[in-house]
């Protein structure tokens, strides 16, 4: 079953069906989600600032083991 918010999410994804439609108004499509770029995470950023969580639990389980060593 179509109904008029999947049309304007479709409208939203595909370029032609954007350009064709540009002046149309759907009557009960709602509004379609759009997030900005530049307020959406970088990707270098989230996997850098993982990484030293990993380092940290790292030397963690390292002094467990030293310290059930010894």
């Amino acid at each position: 079953r179509i109904i008029p918010r999947h049309l304007m999410i479709a409208v939203q994804g595909d370029p032609e069906l954007s350009r064709l439609l540009a002046g149309v108004t759907i009557a009960y499509g709602g509004v379609v989600p759009y997030i900005n770029s530049a307020l959406l995470p970088k990707k270098g950023a989230g996997a850098a600032g993982k990484e030293p969580k990993k380092k940290a639990a790292a030397t963690k389980s390292l002094k467990k083991k030293a310290a059930a060593t010894n």
